[in-house]
């Protein structure tokens, strides 16, 4: 889900599993959505028919086959050259594949651990906001573009990925938490003392 901490959760691993002395490679979903003109299935990229699973799942099937792979960084550009890397499965230890998506039958059936990021509703409007405010995207978009996230989202998301929720082997639920709240009193101008007694009010204590 959108604004449910994925790559932050994804990155965080990563530290931790090289620390054990583990090579790690990762391919974002993300990255096999279909560009936007060509999305004929109604719900945006939150449909997984808008995205190219069948790829994807060649991909993956081959790596675990012991070939290297070539997979494509950041979202498919409208136009021009779409960047690639290569991973090689002698040189990784484990393949992280991070997206809404990644429970779908195609993906979860190639998955050793399967994984789910939830994030209620109204928080996820706050991390995204708060993600594109850092990407300088938020600029260009009025507030109440935020607040409309949950319903135009939510309906699709109810529909075609929170179902597949029951198929993971470890859930991550997310709360609002101070590094939010941080984001929040900067750009409210809040003090500390008035950011200590929302992180109080609302439960915050981390």
């Amino acid at each position: 889900m959108r604004g449910a901490g994925k790559t932050t959760s994804i990155t965080a691993l990563r530290e931790k599993l090289g620390e054990s002395g583990l090579t790690i490679s990762t391919i974002e979903m993300d990255s096999y959505f279909k560009p936007l003109e060509e999305c004929k299935a109604p719900g945006g990229w939150d449909n997984p028919r808008n995205s190219n699973l069948g790829a994807l799942a060649a991909t993956i099937t081959a790596f675990k086959s012991g070939r290297k792979i070539r997979v494509p960084v950041g979202r498919v550009p409208r136009h021009g050259e779409i960047e690639i890397k290569e991973i090689d499965p002698a040189k990784s230890d484990v393949l992280l594949v991070e997206g809404i998506h990644g429970l779908e039958s195609k993906i979860s059936r190639l998955a050793d651990i399967k994984g789910f990021f939830y994030v209620p509703p109204g928080l996820q409007e706050i991390r995204t906001w708060l993600r594109d405010l850092e990407r300088d995207k938020a600029k260009q978009m009025p507030p109440e573009y935020y607040l409309g996230i949950n319903v135009r989202v939510r309906p699709w998301q109810s529909a075609l990925i929170l179902p597949r929720m029951k198929d993971a082997e470890i859930l991550f639920e997310q709360k609002l938490s101070m590094r939010d709240l941080d984001a929040i009193a900067g750009l409210m101008g809040f003090d500390n003392t008035r950011k200590n007694e929302l992180a109080q009010a609302w439960g915050i204590t981390k």
